[in-house]
């Protein structure tokens, strides 16, 4: 359940994040945005069977989820002109770092926490 309301609004408000972005959308930042994109409906698509699994695709998931924000910020950061952000643009970018690092708690909170839930007390 976490996933299906999770996933939808990391992806809409990630479409508003750089749609109202105040930096030049370079090809570059759109192909990683694009690959974070199909990660995310890969994950609503299948949320059902991967639910409570830690399958192939999943991991895989996962991985390049994680890989595309850390490419996309890098990206931004290296393209863009020092922007400052209106209160508009503020607002997004304060919701979707808060939706994206609760996306990545869920992806990646079984993996964490594997090794201290099957500890012996």
């Amino acid at each position: 359940m976490v996933r299906l309301i999770l996933l939808p609004l990391q992806l809409l408000i990630s479409a508003i994040y750089y749609v109202s972005a105040p930096f030049v959308l370079t090809p570059l930042i759109l192909f990683f945005w694009l690959i974070n994109a199909v990660c995310v409906v890969y994950l609503i698509i299948h949320a059902k069977q991967l639910v409570g699994q830690m399958g192939t695709g999943f991991k895989c998931a996962r991985l390049t989820f994680t890989a595309s924000l850390i490419l996309l910020e890098l990206t931004i950061n290296m393209n863009s002109d020092s922007y400052a952000a209106d209160n508009f643009h503020g607002l997004v970018s304060d919701m979707e770092v808060l939706v994206t690092g609760m996306t990545l708690g869920v992806l990646w909170y079984q993996e964490l926490t594997a090794k201290l839930l099957n500890k012996p007390n």
